[in-house]
């Protein structure tokens, strides 16, 4: 339960009109609740439904049958909990990492993030996110194998009867009804439609039970969109979740209005949580991958039914994959900025080696004509056979263009990243990313981590030093706000004190704000100047700026942090290691090992500095590469006592 402290805080982060707002839709909310026994579901014209049905590509079948049959068997993995088993009958209420049962009282008035109630409502809510129902789709049309088909409707009938809209957990948040519309509609479309699935042995009475249901999520979505402060990813989710729901099942005269203002918001949200260098507004790479589905989704949907969406849309989607390729290395790893929370939209890649990252810039590759994603990525995935017909020869046309050079921009000056390093996209690669970007998006910067001027660095496909990842959202508030604090970031702290102020879960009080004074990534002595203003709140504030050059012949990377201030102050720095990275101290520097690539890392004389490996108190010394699961690694802290401005130079000798 959150406390009368987070009110004040959340309150002063919206507008009078925000405050309006929500203030309308909690009256109207008590409405619903009341009526909410009186909602009655009209019936579904069939004769509307189009026949978007999607022919099984060329895919590796044993892959798919081998994850489908876990999902026969009854399990699934949720986050950190790998094998869950939800059984024959799945308890959609039930919390599987605690095992709470959530009340069945009305969705939403559930205070869902009070873990007395629900638990923890992120795996609460996502089994009935619907990723398995695709995967048995995918299994029953590639083999023709009736269990899969049989399950994914036993798991369907579950929860609609469970599920009894407008009650219980699943009835809380408009983006998990979106998400799971998706789902439906790719489980619906690649069982054959309304024909495949009266073929493959579906009764009437199922088909009527699943397009009432299917009403419900379309008008409870549509009247519970996110709105200002909250209107971030979830929104553009929302969204997407009703236009590709109207567009798969026109089943009623009203889903022409839905579709138009789903299509609308879409259009809208694109261009306003998107930077026009194709940085997602949110600053946080998983989410930006996360959002990037949803549009993709709505715009192939669109297409498919004649509807499609303006050049612009598509030009927006092209920019933010570029983006992603600019960032990752040539080993396909893209470095964890910001939050992250394992969330996808959909499941249709097979295999250990599928990466969604890829497989994005893949499905770019065949939509934009963008060799430069082609050779990105190498190969074709089966996601993307799913998603794009003849995708193999489109594919193939794109990656016989090989670049022998990386011809992707370096430069996104109004996300704030920045790209450094030489003979990128090759063996010898050495890429740094360097993070001057805003906090967040909008008012609250809910997904933001308090990294300005942190970078990342790559060596050869190997990433050496990292941005640790998320962990948490609901568990131990002190763990959510380590990882997302300044000291799980290769920057600086000053005092011990974060750079910007943490007001919640997903609040922030104060933001540091970033300014980009210098810049040049093309020749051969690169460099960033930035500066901050997180620490200027302090009675003797502090500017902290940071320059970060990196000169090619050298392959030498130096930091130099100069502080202006006038009093005394505690200075850290903090270099975070990838957990397979062995430290070797010599003197003043850190010899650091990686399978068979080695760098030197010498700091300034000024500063002492140890390292340290999973520290529960600090905390200091870990990385989370999934959701609520971390590892001990190592983190190189360089300490120093300062009294007015100081210069600290460190360097980084890829040898």
């Amino acid at each position: 339960m959150q406390s009368p402290g987070w009110y004040v805080r959340r309150l002063k982060a919206m507008s009078l009109r925000e405050v309006m707002f929500r203030a309308g839709r909690s009256a109207s909310t008590q409405v619903e609740r009341l009526l909410a026994n009186q909602m009655a579901v009209p019936p579904p014209d069939l004769s509307r439904l189009p026949d978007l049905a999607i022919a099984v590509p060329d895919v590796d079948t044993d892959a798919i049958s081998e994850k489908a049959l876990r999902i026969v068997d009854g399990y699934i993995d949720v986050f950190a909990i790998r094998n869950y088993c939800i059984g024959k009958d799945p308890d959609w209420h039930r919390d599987p990492k605690t095992g709470l049962i959530a009340p069945s009282t009305f969705g939403k008035s559930i205070d869902y993030r009070n873990e007395r109630i629900v638990g923890n409502v992120k795996y609460l809510w996502e089994p009935s996110r619907h990723l398995m129902l695709p995967v048995l789709a995918q299994a029953f049309g590639a083999t023709g194998d009736k269990r899969f088909f049989e399950r994914l409707i036993h798991l369907l009938e579950s929860w609609i009867a469970q599920c009894r809209y407008p009650f219980g957990p699943q009835w809380c948040s408009s983006l998990e009804a979106g998400i799971r519309l998706i789902n439906w509609s790719m489980a619906w479309r690649i069982c054959g439609c309304l024909d495949g699935i009266r073929r493959a042995g579906a009764s009437d009475s199922f088909i009527q039970r699943w397009l009432g249901s299917v009403s419900q999520h379309l008008h409870f979505i549509d009247s519970y969109y996110s709105g200002y402060s909250s209107a971030n990813n979830h929104l553009i989710g929302e969204a997407a979740g009703v236009y590709v729901g109207t567009a798969t099942w026109p089943a009623w005269p009203e889903c022409e209005t839905l579709m138009n203002r789903a299509r609308a918001t879409l259009i809208q949200q694109a261009k306003a949580q998107t930077h026009p260098d194709g940085v997602n507004a949110e600053q946080a790479i998983s989410y930006q991958q996360f959002v990037v589905d949803f549009l993709l989704l709505a715009g192939l949907t669109a297409d498919d039914v004649h509807d499609p969406f303006p050049r612009n849309y598509w030009q927006t989607i092209e920019r933010m994959l570029e983006f992603v390729a600019a960032i990752m290395d040539t080993g396909g790893n893209v470095p964890m900025i910001g939050d992250a929370d394992d969330g996808y939209v959909v499941d249709l890649g097979a295999g250990n080696s599928f990466a969604n990252y890829s497989s994005q810039l893949a499905t770019g590759a065949v939509i934009f004509k963008r060799p430069d994603f082609a050779t990105k990525v190498g190969v074709l995935d089966d996601r993307t056979r799913w998603l794009l017909p003849d995708a193999d020869r489109k594919y193939a046309a794109e990656i016989g263009h090989k670049h022998t050079q990386s011809a992707l921009p370096r430069s996104f000056p109004h996300g704030g990243y920045f790209v450094l390093g030489s003979d990128l996209d090759t063996t010898n690669e050495v890429r740094i990313v360097v993070d001057a970007g805003p906090l967040g998006f909008g008012p609250i910067a809910a997904h933001g981590h308090a990294d300005a001027l942190s970078f990342t660095l790559s060596v050869s496909g190997t990433p050496f030093l990292i941005d640790p990842g998320t962990y948490s959202y609901h568990t131990d508030q002190r763990w959510r706000d380590y990882f997302r604090g300044t000291s799980a970031h290769n920057t600086v702290r000053v005092d011990g004190l974060d750079q910007s102020v943490i007001g919640g879960n997903f609040l922030w009080t104060r933001h540091a704000r970033v300014t980009v004074q210098t810049h040049e990534v093309n020749n051969e002595l690169q460099h960033v100047g930035a500066y901050h203003d997180g620490y200027a709140r302090l009675d003797d504030p502090v500017i902290h700026r940071r320059t970060v050059t990196y000169d090619c012949r050298k392959r030498r990377l130096t930091i130099q942090d100069h502080f202006e201030c006038e009093a005394e102050h505690d200075i850290e720095q903090f270099f975070h290691l990838a957990e397979y990275v062995v430290a070797r101290r010599e003197n003043d520097s850190f010899y650091l090992q990686s399978r068979d690539q080695r760098i030197a890392l010498i700091h300034d004389t000024a500063t002492a500095a140890q390292a340290i490996v999973g520290d529960e108190e600090l905390p200091l010394g870990w990385v989370s590469y999934r959701f609520d699961s971390k590892l001990p690694a190592t983190t190189l802290r360089a300490t120093a006592h300062i009294c007015g401005p100081t210069l600290l130079t460190t360097r980084i000798e890829i040898l």
